[in-house]
């Protein structure tokens, strides 16, 4: 099964095309960052807020330990202190000739960037380039993992490069992509947990389904087409669960206004273990602590607990970026957890809609 996980970038190309460049403007390492996108660093016991920052328009995240690097559409990485907020190391590129092309991605302790027309691996932890590699195409995506895969489009695609992330050097033939989750958010949802993996794809575009793959061993636990549109595989205290959302109410129908569910399924089974309900239109699943996950509706941050499904706390993170035209709280495209129990979320302020 494959999916197609570079929505985001189609996103901001399609925004950005309507957007004038200074309100979408990151003013580089010297002077800051304005524009609609921010990072909001939270408990993860409480929900409560311990500092924000500015990013610009942001098109890339990654969390390292206790360092989560952000890059934006102006090809401006930043690392971030998860703990403080501060920004640790900044690193400026030439964008070249793809307008849209950037972005970044975790492979093992290095962050592969796209500069325009090379692909550079840095350090997490201070921002020095490793190595570099020229890319001859206008646009491309970064997955990451154990190997740094390098896409024209989506997983499907051959690859234009598969590089060892250490050295840089090319490893093409290696095998395939390791992940092919379903994603509308910065990165992809978590796939793998206790030895299970999780691999998902569209159920098409007439009804709101999604085809979900549990394997262990290279062998497939279970298998079905369920309501939804986005999963992801993460640990539990007692099992681990494909969590599932779904924004038809249960009947996989997109016939009108239905409530949002947030459903559990067992990864040794399939079984559904429970349904939790919630407002609006997330798209993000998040495993923030080993007993909790996080759904972002706009600002609101649901962290519903692994078991039972129920909540463990709701807290709303204004978004830094809102503001001037920008004056719509958006939703957070991003949420992962460093290593001393602070998380971060990354999200877009928004203009208002205008016909």
């Amino acid at each position: 099964m494959v999916a197609r996980p570079a929505r985001l970038v189609a996103i901001a190309a399609l925004a950005l095309a309507g957007c004038g460049a200074d309100e979408v403007a990151d003013r580089g390492c010297e002077d800051g960052a304005t524009g609609p996108g921010g990072v909001v660093g939270f408990d993860v016991g409480s929900g409560e807020r311990r500092w924000s920052l500015a990013v610009g328009w942001p098109d890339g995240a990654a969390v390292f330990d206790d360092v989560a690097v952000v890059s934006s559409v102006e090809h401006v990485v930043r690392g971030v202190a998860v703990d403080t907020g501060e920004v640790v190391w900044c690193v400026e590129f030439d964008g070249g000739a793809g307008e849209f092309s950037g972005g970044i991605a975790a492979a093992g302790p290095v962050v592969g960037a796209l500069t325009g027309d090379a692909v550079v691996g840095l350090d997490a932890a201070t921002g020095v380039e490793r190595w570099r590699r020229q890319l001859n195409a206008p646009e491309a995506t970064l997955r990451g993992g154990d190997l740094l895969w390098v896409l024209e489009g989506s997983v499907d695609d051959p690859p234009i490069m598969v590089l060892e992330p250490t050295t840089g050097d090319d490893v093409s033939g290696s095998g395939d992509v390791a992940s092919d989750a379903v994603s509308f958010g910065i990165g992809v949802p978590p796939t793998r947990a206790d030895g299970f993996e999780l691999s998902t794809a569209s159920g098409g575009s007439a009804r709101q389904t999604i085809e979900v793959s549990v394997s262990r061993d290279d062998s497939v636990v279970w298998e079905d087409t369920v309501p939804g549109f986005v999963a992801a595989l993460v640990a539990g205290p007692a099992q681990p669960i494909v969590a599932v959302l779904d924004q038809t109410g249960g009947t996989g129908e997109l016939a009108g206004p239905a409530d949002t569910m947030l459903t559990a399924y067992a990864a040794t089974s399939g079984d559904r273990l429970w349904q939790h309900a919630l407002p609006g239109t997330p798209h993000l699943i998040a495993q923030i602590s080993s007993d909790v996950i996080a759904v972002p509706v706009g600002t609101d941050v649901h962290a519903i607990d692994i078991a039972t499904g129920t909540d463990s706390w709701v807290t709303e993170l204004p978004n830094p970026g809102q503001g001037g035209s920008y004056d719509q709280e958006g939703t957070f495209w991003f949420i992962e957890t460093g290593s001393s129990g602070t998380s971060v979320a990354i999200g877009r302020a928004e203009q208002p809609y205008r016909d």
